[in-house]
């Protein structure tokens, strides 16, 4: 009793939160304790049925229940404005919120396909049909409601394919967004930095196959660095930025779009 009467103080504070009410529509499933209850589409149809097993008293039971409900949920639109930005020991991939006839836009969740092939998610597997959105297990996306996404580690040199879908409340996949890519380049080699007045000029040896590079700064080695590519002039192989006298450390990035 003391179990009902926790979820039932739960269910009464999430619908003052949302301002919602729930209702008894005599579902007809049968009573069980020291049981449990799972979400699958069994039948394969769109819609989730429930699998409830546990000691009704007299015996232990499994059931399946079959939804046939006629109001049938639509998939997400897939995320759009897929991009990605490199550090020396992380990459950040980022894409715009989707949209959902039936969930709203916030209540979405994201999930990523990352790896070292088109479609392949060695590195971040999705758990659905990367081919075609179909979701193989009832979650949020690997990267639940956020619209971005750190891989925090350091990639080896190479090429990388990633994509995200949106998955929505009955947890059905988006397809995936057309698929991006980018690359790994190797670190800029003979980096010297010279201060001249309030002046300092960082300058390095080209790095083959780079289109363009990134500045990050910290005034703590042992701290976050930020991009700071922005804040100085890039003139081919030298960035210029204004500075005072304050101590900082510096990295670059070579990267390719």
């Amino acid at each position: 009793m003391k179990k009902a009467y926790v979820i039932l103080v739960v269910l009464c504070v999430i619908s003052i939160i949302f301002g919602q009410t729930f209702t008894d529509i005599d579902a007809g499933l049968t009573g069980v304790r020291e049981g449990s209850v799972a979400w699958g589409d069994y039948d394969n149809d769109g819609d989730l049925d429930i699998l409830l097993s546990g000691s009704t008293g007299a015996g232990y039971v499994s059931k399946i229940y079959r939804n046939n409900s006629q109001t049938f949920n639509t998939k997400p639109n897939a995320p759009s404005n897929l991009s990605s930005q490199m550090g020396a020991l992380s990459t950040v991939l980022s894409w715009d919120k989707a949209t959902d006839n039936e969930t709203p836009q916030n209540g979405l969740s994201y999930n990523l396909c990352i790896g070292t092939e088109s479609l392949r998610g060695d590195l971040n597997a999705s758990m659905s049909d990367n081919a075609t959105g179909y979701r193989k297990v009832v979650d949020l996306g690997n990267a639940q409601q956020n619209t971005s996404y750190t891989l925090n580690k350091a990639l080896p040199n190479g090429k990388y394919y990633w994509s995200v879908q949106a998955i929505d409340h009955a947890f059905a996949g988006s397809e995936f967004a057309p698929e991006k890519s980018f690359v790994i380049l190797s670190t800029p080699q003979n980096v010297q930095i010279k201060h001249k007045d309030d002046f300092i000029k960082l300058t390095w040896n080209e790095v083959p196959g780079a289109e363009r590079y990134y500045v990050y700064a910290s005034d703590d080695p042992e701290n976050d660095f930020i991009n700071v590519s922005k804040q100085g002039i890039f003139t081919n192989l030298s960035w210029t930025q204004t500075i005072g006298f304050e101590k900082k450390f510096y990295y670059i990035v070579a990267v390719l779009r």
